[in-house]
């Protein structure tokens, strides 16, 4: 949280005179950290959350390789072609 003399945004401000109780060296400008209480997740919600995160890597995964293809297809196909004809 941002220590200010004035506090604008509960959420993301503190005053000075609250941030002094946890630091005394706390100064106007000065950001203080909050510890949040551990979660405790389920087996069930961390196998949830381990999917969702390896999907997310794959799917960032494919993207990479569409516009890696897309950059090596388009490198590729730029020039000129004509045509041969060859008598038998």
């Amino acid at each position: 949280m941002l220590v200010v003399d004035e506090i604008d945004n509960d959420a993301t401000q503190i005053s000075i005179e609250d941030a002094r109780k946890r630091n005394p060296a706390a100064q106007s400008g000065d950001w203080i950290s909050e510890t949040l209480p551990p979660f405790d997740f389920g087996r069930i919600a961390a196998q949830s959350a381990k999917q969702i995160i390896v999907q997310k890597v794959r799917e960032a995964e494919r993207d990479r390789n569409m516009r890696n293809s897309r950059t090596v297809l388009a490198k590729s196909s730029t020039g000129s072609s004509s045509a041969l004809n060859m008598a038998m």
